[in-house]
């Protein structure tokens, strides 16, 4: 199955037939597409503990001074989710522990959730940077 959800209309068609063949593959049980994350946990998110106090969200094995010396991590975008048959009635989580990404560059992994969202990829497309696929227009 594969779900592209509406609210992305700046994915490709190479982003949906990377995870199509990614999805083919016997050790796969799902696959969803991401973007690089424009924060870390392990370098400027915090959660509070009990007691109120701040604390990174994930410790690195070594500290972390500066964001690109912290573990890679990536924000699931909402545009392209594949799972098999099998998978999704048996467990339906969407990461579980078969589970591939696909990654997608950050100006067509906008998602519109309100008309900011919208204003925003309208001024993406009118300035060049993104283009509407054609099964988008």
């Amino acid at each position: 199955m594969v779900d592209l959800d509406p609210t992305a209309p700046l994915r490709s068609m190479d982003d949906i037939a990377a995870c199509w063949k990614l999805i083919q593959q016997p050790d796969t049980d799902n696959v969803f597409t991401v973007m690089e994350a424009d924060r870390n946990p392990y370098f400027n998110m915090v959660e509070l503990d009990a007691n109120g106090y701040a604390h990174y969200s994930k410790q690195a094995s070594v500290p972390v001074v500066r964001r690109q010396d912290a573990p890679k991590v990536w924000s699931m975008n909402a545009s392209v989710y594949a799972y098999r048959r099998a998978h999704l009635m048996r467990d339906g989580r969407v990461v579980g522990d078969r589970t591939r990404i696909v990654e997608m560059p950050p100006e067509r992994s906008r998602d519109i959730d309100g008309p900011l969202d919208f204003a925003f990829i309208e001024f993406l497309v009118r300035e060049g940077h993104a283009t509407l696929p054609e099964m988008s227009r």
